[in-house]
């Protein structure tokens, strides 16, 4: 095999990869907590969740990610006004929200990939609002926690369709919540969180298991071309 076809197995296979993760787009973003809600019974006073370094004020950092070539679910809201078009898309494993706040790092928390639910709402301009939701849920320890990004536009301007948008920006209201659940002494743990800061990732700087596979491919390709060669010498 020559040198020409030996950089072209190379190249095919970072195309490929570029290909492949072309739809999926990643953002960072930060967020303050403006609020806070804590329930505990009186049997369960002072536990797990009254220890969560959350408080007003804290700033999070978060990363999201989204792909604009998702498929619907296939169950969809029943009902939706006839100036609004609502879909729903489920997408274990591609989809996610992750966020870290004063030393606690909620991905460390395992992922219920098959619960993670993500919504456009598309409405015509004046009669009701834009939405986008990434809903992303963790278990552990019997706490099940949840963290939603919704984004808004209260004019209905914001999307022209009910696919996922290819940016977001701060012109139009972002929210950031999360909550938690413990499911053995019924107390839950709320908060709120205003987006301050939105920075969209460059697809190199995000690891991408499809890409690692495909430039591996390329690389192994070269390297048994190359023993190959030897070989022959």
């Amino acid at each position: 095999m020559g040198l020409v076809q030996q950089i072209g197995i190379f190249l095919l296979g970072s195309v490929l990869a570029g290909v492949a993760n072309a739809a999926v787009i990643t953002y960072d973003f930060t967020a303050t907590v403006s609020d806070t809600s804590l329930y505990e019974p009186e049997s369960a006073q002072g536990g797990r969740l009254s220890l969560l370094p959350i408080q007003q004020g804290s700033v999070i950092s978060g990363r999201f990610s989204y792909d604009t070539a998702a498929k619907p679910a296939s169950v969809q809201p029943p009902y939706v006004p006839f100036y609004t078009r609502v879909i729903r898309y489920e997408i274990p494993g591609t989809n996610f929200v992750s966020y870290q706040v004063n030393g606690f790092d909620w991905a460390s928390m395992p992922s219920l990939n098959a619960r993670k639910t993500d919504l456009v709402r598309d409405s015509d301009a004046g009669y009701s609002w834009d939405e986008v939701q990434f809903h992303t849920i963790r278990e552990e320890d019997k706490i099940t926690s949840y963290a939603l990004l919704n984004y808004y536009d209260w004019g209905g301007d914001a999307l022209d369709d009910t696919h996922f948008p290819e940016t977001f920006d701060l012109a139009h209201y972002f929210t950031f919540n999360g909550w938690f659940d413990d499911l053995e002494t019924g107390s839950y743990f709320a908060f709120d969180a205003d987006i301050t800061s939105l920075q969209r990732v460059a697809p190199s700087e995000i690891p991408e298991p499809t890409a690692a596979f495909l430039m591996l491919g390329g690389a192994a390709a070269l390297a048994s071309a190359r023993r190959r060669r030897r070989a022959q010498d």
